[in-house]
């Protein structure tokens, strides 16, 4: 320490980056952010890149200085300017990520490409992640695959998990699934919660290893435990099922909600489930509702089945079987085979039209500008969902290849008598209808049939629910009613 600091004290660049670093990390004395600010800049100023680069390190994380990504990204350049690849790398992050310069995904590849060819492991691994999404360079599998195999070589956890998934899809290189799993396990094992899922998932599958479901849960905890949604709502799956762990229906719940509030679709559509079903927690068709509308509205096919399933039956939402037509037909879009079956059962309840244009265009919403969604020709049967009167615009199911649109009113003949269901149309995935005026709504909670419900105006009853066969879980369930 009294070495450095006698030279750094004469002015010697290299000990006053070497002193700087010894303040940073509390080397040989105490901490302190400052002093290593002050070190650094002395000797940085006098053109060591080594004390550039890590001064541009300490402006970007705000240490001992206020955040300054434009001054980071300024001393980031001199010192990669002169060959040092941790600025290089650091550098080509900054315009990855748009900090301190603007975005430039080409000028990020080529600082990786610098630092990754002076062999740095984790500018290996950035500049195959470039080459794997087609970012700054043309995509080509095999470029990242041979890039991430450096890395991973190297002993990069991202790069070996990123190698692994090449493998499991056979993406740039040879399918592989043995490879796959032990590139996974590779990394892992060194906490990386992404592989972790990954490698649970292999195991619950039997892919490139032994099936076993132990094992699944095990890695799915640890990835879990890292706020791992996708492995959160799994593990809460293997809860639910009883795979690989004693079936515990409250822990599922707890994980689906954690995945749940992170956005993960499936785990939104089972905690909706759930809450349908009063597994793990007081049944409350409302809250069931919620869930699955959130599934619903990012394209989660089993979630707008259900979805679907509570509006024909009138659970946690009043019954309209247009608007569960709506949510079939997205699901069975989504290939969801039990929605195309429920659909039989809404769409007699529905008003049927006929084109009567020649050839009618079918848009995406009530514009003439709209996507075009299908092309109608004269005589074909459509089944109304929804209508905006004012615009004059109608909202349509199309049975062929199961697609939801709007046409033009004037395009469409006179409706057969048929019973109507309402449907404020306002889509893609337009909000549940109004509660009907006067009309008493109610909450009821059950447990094995046993019910209580609680009307909006003050009356409380108790009964015994019905056994009903449930189409979206293939049980037998028990069945409360409407109001």
């Amino acid at each position: 320490m009294s070495i450095f600091r006698k030279f750094a004290d004469q002015g010697h660049a290299f000990a006053q980056s070497n002193l700087g670093h010894m303040y940073e990390n509390g080397m040989g004395v105490a901490r302190d952010d400052q002093e290593a600010v002050r070190w650094y800049r002395l000797a940085a100023e006098q053109g060591n890149a080594i004390a550039q680069n890590a001064l541009g390190i300490i402006y970007a994380n705000g240490r001992g200085v206020a955040r300054d990504d434009l001054e980071a990204a300024r001393w980031y350049r001199l010192s990669a300017d002169q060959g040092i690849q941790y600025a290089q790398y650091n550098l080509g992050g900054m315009y990855a990520n748009g900090r301190g310069v603007a975005k430039d995904d080409g000028e990020a590849a080529r600082w990786y490409r610098l630092a990754a060819d002076q062999g740095y492991t984790v500018a290996r691994a950035a500049l195959g992640r470039m080459y794997a999404n087609g970012s700054g360079v043309a995509r080509d599998d095999q470029e990242a695959a041979r890039w991430f195999r450096l890395a991973a070589e190297e002993g990069d956890s991202f790069a070996q998990n990123a190698l692994g998934a090449m493998h499991a899809s056979g993406r740039g290189v040879a399918r592989d699934d043995r490879e796959a799993a032990r590139l996974y396990r590779l990394a892992a094992g060194q906490g990386n919660q992404y592989a972790q899922y990954n490698l649970a998932t292999m195991h619950a599958e039997g892919r490139g290893v032994a099936k076993d479901d132990g094992e699944a849960a095990r890695w799915y905890r640890l990835a879990a435990d890292q706020g791992n949604a996708a492995a959160q709502a799994n593990l809460g799956f293997s809860y639910g099922k009883g795979l690989g762990v004693a079936r515990d229906d409250r822990e599922a719940v707890r994980l689906y909600r954690l995945a749940a509030d992170q956005g993960n679709t499936d785990a939104q559509a089972n905690l909706g489930y759930m809450y349908a079903s009063g597994l793990g927690i007081a049944q409350d068709d409302g809250e069931a509702v919620r869930w699955y509308r959130l599934a619903a509205e990012h394209g989660h096919a089993n979630a707008q089945n259900n979805l679907g399933f509570m509006y024909s039956e009138g659970r946690g939402v009043d019954r309209n079987h247009a608007w569960a037509a709506y949510w079939y037909a997205l699901a069975a879009r989504g290939g969801n085979e039990a929605a195309v079956r429920n659909l039989e059962q809404s769409l007699p309840h529905l008003r049927q039209l006929k084109v009567a244009g020649q050839t009618v265009n079918v848009r995406a919403n009530g514009d003439e500008k709209a996507e075009v969604v299908a092309k109608l020709s004269k005589g074909a049967g459509v089944y109304r969902l929804g209508e905006d009167r004012e615009a004059g615009w109608t909202e349509v199911y199309i049975p062929d290849g199961h697609r939801v649109g709007w046409v033009k009113t004037s395009l469409l003949g006179n409706p057969a008598p048929a019973p109507v269901e309402p449907a404020a149309s306002s889509g893609p995935y337009p909000p549940q209808p109004a509660p009907v005026p006067g009309r008493v709504s109610c909450n009821t909670r059950c447990f094995n049939g046993d019910c209580y419900r609680t009307y909006s105006n003050g009356e409380r009853v108790r009964f015994q629910a019905r056994r009903r066969y449930d189409p979206f879980s293939g049980q037998f369930t028990w069945d409360s009613g409407g109001c």
